[in-house]
Parts: C-alpha cells; sequence; structure tokens
C-alpha cells in the first residue's frame, strides 16, 4: 500500500469519527420487531465496536507501534489519525509488512455512516443467520460467527450491519460488521445470505435505557411492499420468508373489514326501504354488530337528519304531485275547449260557404227578375201604344 492510499484511509476514518462523535449518545439502542414469531432486536453501535466496523485491525497497530495492550480500540484509533505517519512506517517500511486495514475496508468505510442510525425506511429485511444450514458447503469452517445480518437499501445501493447476540442476552446484539454489497465482496456475502430465513421490520424504537425516543410502525400498504421487495431476494437466496403471524394478522384484520363494509351495505338497503316506506309501513330499527361505535354515530347523525328533512321534502312532493294533477286537468279542460273552439270554427265556415251560395243564388235570381221586369215593362209600353192607335 502507498503512502497516498495510506493516508486517504486515514481521511476517511477521521470523516466517520467525526460523524460518530457527533451523533454518539451513550445509552441509545436501537430496537428492531420483526415480522414472524415476535421477534425483537436490541443493538447499539458503542466506542468499542467502530474500529471493527471500520475495518481497522487495532490489534496489529498495538503490536507494530508497541502500543499498551491495554488500551481501548477507539484510542487506538486516535492514536492511528494522530501519528498516521509513525503507523504507516511501522506497518510497510519496516520488515513484515502487514497492512492494519481489513480486505474490504472500502466497503467498510461506505457503509459505516449509512448505518450508524438506522433510517426506518432503507431497511429491507433481517437476515437470521443459522450455520448449521451451511455444513455441507465448503466454506462452512470459514464463516464468522454472526446471528442476524440487517440489509439496507439506499439509492440501489446495499448495505449489511451483521450482529452477534451478547453473552447470557436473548434479544441483544453487538455490531460485528459493516459492508456495502459490491461486485467485489457479493460472493463472499452469499455464503451468509443462502438459504437463510429473511424478515422485515414491521416497527422500530429508538430507546434511551427504558425510555422510548422515537418510534416507527410500516403502514399495512408499506408491509406489502417489503413483502414483495422479500420475494425478489427469496429468489435472489434461494431464501425462507417469514411473514406467517403478521400474515395471519392482515387476516384477520381482512375479515374484520369485509364484515363491516357487509354491514355498511346492509344499512344502505335498509335505509333505501326506510325512504320507500315512509309514512306507509314501519320499519325496524337496524341493528349494528361490526361498526366501531364512532362510525355508528355517524350513521345514526345521518338516519336523524334524513328524518328531520324527509317530511318536508315528502309534503314538498306531495304539493307537487296536487299541482301536477291541477294542471293535467286543466291542461284536458284547455284541450277540451279549444277542441270546442276548432268545432265551431268548422262549423262557421261551414256556415261562411252555405251563405255565399245563398248570395250567389239571390244575386242570380235578382238578374233573372231583372231582366223579367224589363221584359214586362217593354210589353206594357207596346201594348200603350197599340191602345192609343186603335183609339
Amino acid at each position: 500500500m502507498t503512502r497516498v492510499e495510506f493516508e486517504n484511509y486515514i481521511s476517511r476514518i477521521k470523516v466517520c469519527l467525526q460523524v460518530f462523535e457527533e451523533q454518539n449518545k451513550n445509552n441509545i439502542s436501537t430496537c428492531l420487531y420483526l415480522s414472524d414469531e415476535h421477534k425483537r432486536l436490541f443493538y447499539s453501535i458503542n466506542f468499542y465496536n467502530v474500529a471493527h466496523l471500520l475495518g481497522v485491525n487495532t490489534a496489529i497497530i498495538k503490536e507494530k507501534c508497541n502500543l499498551n495492550k491495554i488500551m481501548g480500540s477507539y484510542e487506538v484509533l486516535k492514536y492511528l489519525i494522530k501519528n498516521s505517519y509513525y503507523v504507516y512506517h511501522k506497518c510497510f517500511e519496516e520488515g513484515n509488512s502487514v497492512s492494519p486495514f481489513s480486505s474490504f475496508i472500502n466497503e467498510k468505510l461506505a457503509a459505516f455512516c449509512k448505518n450508524l442510525y438506522p433510517n426506518f425506511k432503507d431497511i429491507d429485511a433481517v437476515i437470521e443467520f443459522d450455520k448449521e444450514k451451511t455444513y455441507l458447503s465448503e466454506y462452512s469452517n470459514e464463516l464468522m460467527d454472526i446471528d442476524y445480518f440487517i440489509l439496507k437499501r439506499r439509492d440501489n445501493t446495499i448495505f449489511l450491519l451483521g450482529l452477534r447476540r451478547k453473552d447470557n442476552k436473548k434479544d441483544n446484539y453487538d455490531p460485528v460488521t459493516s459492508m456495502e454489497i459490491t461486485a467485489r465482496n457479493v460472493d463472499f456475502l452469499k455464503k451468509y445470505l443462502w438459504k437463510q430465513n429473511w424478515y422485515y421490520v414491521g416497527c422500530l424504537e429508538v430507546k434511551d435505557g427504558y425510555t422510548t425516543l422515537e418510534k416507527y410502525s410500516l403502514t399495512y400498504k408499506e408491509r406489502s411492499e417489503k413483502i414483495q421487495n422479500s420475494c425478489f431476494y427469496r429468489e435472489k437466496f434461494c431464501s425462507s420468508i417469514c411473514v406467517a403471524d403478521d400474515c395471519v394478522a392482515a387476516y384477520r384484520t381482512f375479515n374484520v373489514l369485509c364484515d363491516q363494509l357487509n354491514e355498511y351495505r346492509n344499512y344502505i338497503n335498509w335505509l333505501i326501504a326506510k325512504l320507500r316506506k315512509k309514512f306507509k309501513d314501519s320499519i325496524p330499527d337496524f341493528s349494528f354488530t361490526n361498526l366501531k361505535k364512532y362510525d355508528q354515530d355517524l350513521l345514526l347523525k345521518l338516519n336523524d337528519t334524513i328524518d328531520k328533512y324527509f317530511l318536508v321534502a315528502y309534503k314538498s312532493d306531495l304539493q307537487s304531485l296536487n299541482l301536477h294533477a291541477k294542471n293535467s286537468e286543466l291542461s284536458l279542460e284547455n284541450e277540451k275547449l279549444r277542441n270546442e273552439l276548432e268545432e265551431q270554427k268548422r262549423n262557421l265556415e261551414q256556415q261562411r260557404q252555405v251563405n255565399q251560395e245563398l248570395e250567389k243564388e239571390n244575386t242570380e235570381l235578382s238578374l233573372k227578375l231583372e231582366r223579367i221586369d224589363l221584359i214586362l215593362q217593354e210589353k206594357c209600353d207596346y201594348y200603350a201604344k197599340m191602345s192609343l192607335i186603335s183609339f
């Protein structure tokens, strides 16, 4: 390892320690409640975990730099940052060169701040590692002593935090490894993830002793999304998805919701029947069995409102019906008068035609009478003349 590479690691380690010291609080622990079997995990990242999680072997630094054996690992990290040139010289420039850094230090440094405090939404799964499931493999004796892995995904990058159970403490764990999954180490990590039991985290609590500082829980929609993600990992790592208890709870909740939905439907049908029979036949009150008291109160208020205003609406409807009936009678009367008027018009027209015929006949007769009078006058005048001549 060159001096430039070494100093680059020192700079990155320094940044990680600054973040840890800014965020670390004594007695702060994280509790994860897993799906199925009521499992829960308590863990916290403390001063004595940091060096190992960063991929720094403090034992090598102690040995090479002749440090006091009782020095804590965090003190050794501080010594490393402060005396980086001396540590590099002892580890790489003297005989028996040996690196104090893990072969996966890049992946460990990339994951440290991501795993320092859990972002609830980022946790995709928790893997329960059972070493007995690997006993037939060629690498079973090379595996670390790990009980659980917390798998987090952020921006399509996966990070793992490995936990090991503390001695004589059932639900309490120490972080023993932290790593980003890359193409370089994915085959190595598959040894731990293959055919294991996978859970999702339904609830997360941040505790200070017995005091809960923060608490987050998944909604049913988010649980469904987590189960779908788990199915992806099941196919990729041939794993078992442990969600039985949660599925039972979801099934019970689904049945309750179905019963409530049916009751809503029955209530609507009852209300329709009540509206149809109002002021005609009595109908018994609706009996609730599945709806919560709050929902019942809302529906009863709806019923009271309908009872309050239905009479007004009913009277208005009656008035409308009476008015419609009167309008119908008036329409019939108008139609009758209109028909009579038309009949009279037709009669008048016929009478007019008859009168025209009579007038025509009278005119013809008058003309005939005039001609007759004229003829008679002429004859009278003729006979008068003839009488004078004879005298």
